[in-house]
């Protein structure tokens, strides 16, 4: 479960690296916008892991947890997105690909 949390957060990171600029240029989103929206996200997130209603006592499969007994793969969602490559990772790596492609740009 963390080996493919693992990797799919690198898949969802390295897609922001090869194709962030070109999607926020073509969206018409500044970096700066883009700043306080990956903000106001992981807010949001943080409030719903915060409040969410989790029932109280022991399961009903006996000792299995709620993610094994509900079905769900906790490895994408919240493993990889948002915990690992949330909106900071993906604003840095975004911000990074800038950085490198003004210097690049101003070296010739």
């Amino acid at each position: 479960m963390a080996l493919r949390g693992v990797v799919t957060a690198a898949l969802i990171l390295t897609v922001f690296i090869v194709v962030g600029q070109i999607l926020l240029k073509a969206l018409g989103v500044t970096l700066p916008s883009f700043r306080i929206a990956g903000g106001v996200v992981l807010f949001v997130i943080v409030v719903k892991m915060i409040f969410e209603n989790e029932p109280v006592g022991e399961p009903a499969g006996g000792g299995e947890s709620n993610a094994a007994v509900g079905g769900q793969d906790v490895s994408v969602f919240p493993l990889a997105m948002p915990f690992i490559a949330g909106p900071g990772a993906i604003l840095t790596a975004v911000l990074l690909t800038t950085a490198s492609d003004s210097a690049f740009l101003n070296r010739r």
